[in-house]
């Protein structure tokens, strides 16, 4: 189990990962999602494909459909209660355990939009006492 202070240090990491999403996708253009409890910005083409490569940057681990039930559990299990993962989607996550920062990327509109939802999770007290959504909102300011 980590330490507070580790726990400290990867919520540092992940409000750094939230600031560099926020700023590349402009601070007024993040909502709310309540249905999955992340903050949700949509984008285009051709703008997607350099959020793509911020995500990628920015996050240590990507998985797709095919790729996801090689996942750690903890991430395979967090894709299950988000609904799964369909063709053309990607879920990006940051952290090897409890919590851990996510990022779903989802196509719709016949993949000319793109909609980016960051949440992050947790399970155990010390994650609990951080308050994952509150973070998020704080983050992103939703």
């Amino acid at each position: 189990m980590p330490s507070q202070t580790d726990i400290s240090r990867l919520i540092q990491q992940f409000e750094k990962v939230c600031c560099a999403l926020k700023e590349r996708a402009g601070a007024s253009s993040w909502d709310w999602d309540g249905r999955f409890s992340t903050a949700l910005v949509a984008t285009q083409d051709p703008e997607h494909k350099e959020m793509l490569a911020l995500l990628d940057e920015l996050f240590t681990s990507s998985y797709d459909s095919a790729s996801i039930r090689q996942a750690p559990e903890h991430i395979a299990t967090l894709s299950a209660k988000l609904g799964g993962m369909r063709s053309g989607q990607r879920m990006f996550s940051l952290g090897d355990g409890d919590p851990v920062l996510f990022g779903l990327w989802w196509p719709w509109d016949n993949g000319t939009r793109f909609s980016l939802r960051v949440g992050c999770h947790g399970t155990s007290d010390e994650a609990q006492a951080l308050d994952p959504r509150a973070l998020i909102q704080r983050s992103f300011g939703v």
